[in-house]
């Protein structure tokens, strides 16, 4: 039995990997590399960009990818602030923190992440290591494997008062828009 990390922190990933036949072991991503080289997990879902900080090319030989027009998950990252703590700024505050945010800032952001994911990427290969494509009928199977996940999170979503279809459905019609 597989036993491996979410490198996510999120029980939505956990569930995806249990869905998918694996063990989920609970811990932070530091102490990912250790667990790997001392046997605890045989393997963890993390973004290439967590690879090269977390020695991990180095600690294993083969890394499974998903084809380039295909995700096994999307991950949305946000900086947030208490607006109470935002109305009480100086407008010169406020002018610093509108100006370095929106749309242009989190572009700059996902260009870091995804120069990232190719440096991790590029340091597996450099060592030799060898980078898998997950075949499309894989994938399929995978889908459809995962599907239970998905309608539990609309499930649950939908029994806290919001539209957890509607929610998905557009989502998922923004990855496929902006799928590179």
């Amino acid at each position: 039995m597989w036993r491996g990390v979410d490198g996510f922190g999120s029980g939505g990933y956990s569930s995806t990997l249990a869905a998918l036949g694996a063990v989920p072991v609970g811990m932070p991503v530091t102490q990912m590399a250790e667990s790997i080289s001392k046997g605890v997990i045989d393997g963890t879902l993390v973004p290439w960009e967590v690879v090269p900080a977390t020695k991990l090319h180095e600690l294993v030989k083969f890394h499974a990818e998903y084809p380039a027009d295909n995700a096994l998950s999307t991950a949305t990252m946000i900086f947030v602030m208490n607006k109470a703590k935002y109305d009480s700024l100086s407008p010169a505050q406020k002018k610093v923190l509108d100006d370095n945010s929106g749309r242009e800032t989190s572009a700059a952001f996902a260009k870091v992440i995804n120069d990232g994911d190719a440096e991790g990427r590029k340091a597996a290969l450099a060592r030799g290591n060898t980078v898998y494509q997950i075949a499309p009928a894989e994938v399929a199977l995978w889908r459809k494997a995962t599907a239970p996940v998905t309608r539990e999170w609309i499930r649950e979503v939908s029994a806290n008062g919001m539209n957890g279809q509607q929610l998905h459905d557009q989502a998922a019609a923004l990855v496929k828009q902006y799928n590179p």
